[in-house]
């Protein structure tokens, strides 16, 4: 009886033991997720707010850009696939969505793509990865220190 009673526990507390680990690793790859989306989103911004003039922006569409940065060192960001790629090296992938908006100075959206690269004042990015499933949504918006 004691064999049959320690038995039952044993399964039990295996039960659980693994429920607590399968939660571990799903909340640690979230977490890494996050911390990968969260580190493109602050490259893509530090290199935004880095154009040289408004003029120094050659494309401006709604899921690409390239422009050239104070150093005059050419940049471009583009969604291809489920891929966001920073002057064609991967910078993360699992993207769902990759959108840029621009705006005027009076805070105007500008229809993309942008024919007169030269009246954007600021830019919107939104990024979309999925972890484990779960999308992530991450947006902020640029006003380059330039402009």
């Amino acid at each position: 009886m004691v064999m049959v009673i320690m038995g039952v526990l044993a399964l039990f507390i295996s039960d659980v033991i693994f429920h607590e680990v399968g939660m571990y690793d799903k909340l640690t790859n979230q977490t890494e997720g996050l911390q990968t989306a969260r580190g493109a989103l602050q490259m893509i911004a530090r290199d935004l707010r880095q154009i040289m003039a408004p003029d120094s922006i050659h494309w401006a569409s709604a899921d690409s850009i390239r422009f050239d940065d104070i150093n005059n060192v050419s940049i471009s960001f583009k969604r291809i696939n489920q891929s966001l790629y920073r002057n064609g090296d991967l910078l993360i992938y699992s993207v769902e969505q990759f959108q840029l908006k621009y705006f005027d100075d009076n805070g105007n959206q500008l229809i993309s793509p942008v024919a007169n690269r030269g009246a954007i004042n600021s830019i919107a990015v939104s990024l979309t990865t999925s972890v484990g499933g779960e999308p992530i949504h991450l947006q902020t918006r640029i006003q380059p220190r330039t402009f």
